[in-house]
């Protein structure tokens, strides 16, 4: 290895090692065959995907007119719908359609709609390959062994696996992996001009995507604050920092970028809605994966975010790996995914290159004095740690469950997906918006949070709207608030709301499809103003994996009552008493 110079390793490279190229190939390898088995299995519980391809369909068939009002729940009858995914939306939509035309050309119009999930989970699988593919690329043109790079990216990726659903956020990920890269090669200052027009093009198109532009932007702060910081430490002075031209160049840059994020139908409203979301209090006690990210599932996470804390430490040591831009980043992000579990990714991008910097590292401080070498036994240590901790994540992951903590095997999931399989039919209730529309159920239907991206997708606008669902971007979070409390699953969940009857008539519901576990479903049963007509358990499954449905009992809803019961014993699905409760007299 050579010798860094007497001045020290510049500040944007570390000394690289020299890779055997067939290991390079095998690293590329891995990582590529890691990302794909992470992305390519069905969709399972993603209800958020279907309300995406519901919008997008809408939007094509109505002669590409955005919805200017919520089409799909009475909820939010007359609030204005600021759609700030809507190209996204067209493209899954796109890609779905696809899908479901290559199954009916061959013959297969039975399949269309899991063709259609197949063809999406298939693209969704590429935009993460290039996604992590880029942090590859970042990390190795950093002056990083392409093995490191690739392992480093491989395990960003696992961090990554909890939020890489069909939805737009995956193409924030490569967005913001472009992003960090254009960065890191200083592209914009050997290029002012032209970046300045890419920067407005990227978050043009960036926040008619995904809100994730945010996430862009806040990158961009942290390397104009950085450049400051470094020209303020290095100068001594604030003056200098006024005459420094990258600090200029990077605030032109974030200036651009400012201004790309109001070319979108909703303009500065976009900054509105990303507020609103972000301070409803009642989102994050109700939506998991705004939740800090529990552990022992995300344990890629806790590796990611222990190298980030020791390149925060080894700055000290070695100010060359980790720039003040850089430290900001990540700090930033970590703050973030401690919080919130959706940002875990975002925060595994940032922090790839400084961690990848942190293991490379290894080969500069083993030439060193003492202190670096027991810095360099700390970086051992952890590349030992990552080498260890990949085939384990690749395998599988460990979720809990009501019988405590399983592993869940990703190979059986690559199979349903080899042979066809867009998503797995016992996750959703296909066979309960089947029995709606056949039955002609009456009224206006009531359901669960969860499942309304599903119902939306089936049944919505027509016959059936739902009451809300999870975009909190439109509903805020008071008909969530309401919805959990009726439901019995809200923070203090448990037990429905007493004035449940009294709600549900308000909205003029006569029809409420639940999930099973859901606390109202025993307070329904127990009610005499309530049929069960109908039962749905998914196939294989313990009781609680399924919905139940009730209808109104008045005299207007008899016959409705009545048919409805006479298509589910036909169907086989008569509803059966809950654990625990007794046979109703009716």
């Amino acid at each position: 290895m050579t010798e860094p110079p007497a001045t020290g390793p510049s500040p944007s490279r570390v000394p690289r090692t020299v890779a055997p190229k067939v290991g390079s190939v095998a690293a590329a390898a891995l990582l590529s065959l890691g990302v794909l088995s992470l992305a390519l299995t069905p969709a399972r519980g993603d209800h958020d995907m279907w309300w995406h391809l519901k919008t997008g369909r809408l939007i094509v068939e109505s002669g590409w007119q955005l919805p200017h009002q919520d089409p799909f729940t009475y909820g939010s009858e007359g609030v204005v719908w600021h759609n700030h995914e809507w190209l996204a939306q067209i493209i899954m939509f796109g890609v779905f359609r696809a899908g479901e035309a290559i199954a009916q050309r061959a013959g297969l119009p039975h399949a269309a709609e899991q063709a259609g999930v197949w063809m999406l989970v298939s693209a969704k699988a590429l935009v993460l390959l290039a996604a992590f593919g880029v942090v590859a690329r970042t990390i190795a043109r950093d002056g990083v062994c392409p093995i490191l790079a690739c392992l480093v990216a491989l395990m960003a990726a696992l961090a990554s696996r909890w939020s890489i659903h069909c939805r737009p956020p995956v193409i924030t990920y490569l967005f913001l992996a472009i992003q960090i890269h254009v960065l890191l090669r200083d592209w914009p200052l050997r290029h002012p001009g032209a970046g300045v027009l890419a920067a407005l093009f990227h978050f043009a198109l960036w926040s008619n995507l995904h809100g994730g532009w945010l996430a862009g932007l806040v990158v961009l702060g942290c390397w104009v604050a950085g450049e400051a910081m470094a020209v303020i430490i290095r100068h001594r002075g604030v003056r200098a920092a006024w005459d420094d031209r990258r600090l200029r160049v990077h605030a032109l840059f974030f200036a651009a970028a400012l201004a790309g994020t109001l070319v979108n139908p909703s303009g500065w409203r976009l900054y509105e809605l990303t507020w609103r979301v972000m301070s409803a209090d009642d989102l994050i006690r109700l939506i998991p994966e705004m939740q800090p990210p529990p552990l022992p599932e995300h344990w890629p996470f806790a590796v990611m975010g222990s190298l980030a804390i020791a390149v925060l430490l080894l700055w000290f040591w070695h100010r060359e790996i980790v720039t003040p831009a850089m430290a900001l980043a990540v700090l930033f992000f970590g703050w973030q995914a401690m919080s919130h579990a959706r940002h875990v990714p975002l925060f595994a991008i940032v922090a790839a290159v400084p961690a990848a910097r942190f293991l490379q590292g290894v080969n500069v401080a083993l030439t060193q004095g003492e202190r670096s070498r027991r810095a360099a036994a700390v970086m051992l240590a952890a590349l030992l740690a990552l080498a260890l901790f990949i085939p384990f994540g690749l395998t599988g992951k460990p979720i809990v469950t009501a019988g405590g903590l399983v592993w869940a095997p990703h190979a059986p999931r690559n199979a349903a997906w080899l042979r066809g399989f867009g998503y797995e039919p016992t996750a959703y209730p296909a066979d309960t918006c089947d029995f709606l529309l056949l039955a002609e159920t009456p009224g206006r239907l009531w359901t669960n949070l969860n499942i309304g991206g599903y119902m939306i997708w089936r049944l919505s606008p027509e016959p059936h709207r739902v009451y809300t669902d999870s975009r909190f971007d439109v509903h805020g979070d008071s008909r969530q608030r309401v919805e959990a409390s009726i439901n019995g699953v809200g923070p203090d969940g448990g037990v429905p709301d007493p004035a449940w009857a009294q709600v549900l008539r308000g909205l003029g519901v006569n029809t409420v499809t639940l999930e099973k576990p859901t606390p109202l479903v025993r307070a329904l049963w127990r009610s005499p103003d309530w049929a069960p007509v109908h039962e749905w358990t998914a196939p294989g499954h313990p009781w609680p994996d399924g919905t139940m449905t009730f209808i109104r009992v008045t005299p207007g809803n008899s016959e409705a009552i009545a048919r409805a019961r006479r298509l589910a014993e036909r169907m086989g699905a008569l509803p059966l008493p809950p654990p625990g409760e007794s046979e109703r007299a009716d």
